[in-house]
C-alpha cells in the first residue's frame, strides 16, 4: 500500500479495486481517523455519483469507427472476431 499516494488509495476504494481484507481495513481505519482523508473519500463518492447518474453510454459515431480503423490498420481476423461480438 506504500507505493500510492492516500488520493490514489481512496480513488481505488471508491472504484471497489481495492481486494486485498488488510488493505480495505487499514483504508476505512484512514478514512475514520483523518479529516482531510474522510472529505477527500466524500468528495470522490461525490464526484462518481454525479457522473454515474448523468453518463450515456453511446455507441461510437461510424465516421470515427472508420477512423480509427484506418490508423490501426487491424487483420481481417481482428475486424472479423470484433465486430462479431454481441456487446453488453
Amino acid at each position: 500500500m506504500a507505493e500510492l499516494n492516500t488520493n490514489e488509495l481512496i480513488t481505488k476504494y471508491v472504484d471497489c479495486e481495492v481486494t486485498d481484507q488488510s488493505e480495505l481495513n487499514e483504508i476505512k481505519n484512514l478514512i475514520e481517523k483523518d479529516p482531510d482523508i474522510k472529505f477527500d473519500y466524500n468528495v470522490q463518492l461525490f464526484i462518481k455519483s454525479i457522473i454515474t447518474e448523468r453518463l450515456k453510454i453511446q455507441p461510437t459515431p461510424e465516421q470515427v469507427r472508420r477512423k480509427v480503423i484506418r490508423k490501426i490498420k487491424p487483420s481481417k481476423n481482428f475486424l472479423t472476431a470484433f465486430f462479431s461480438r454481441k456487446l453488453s
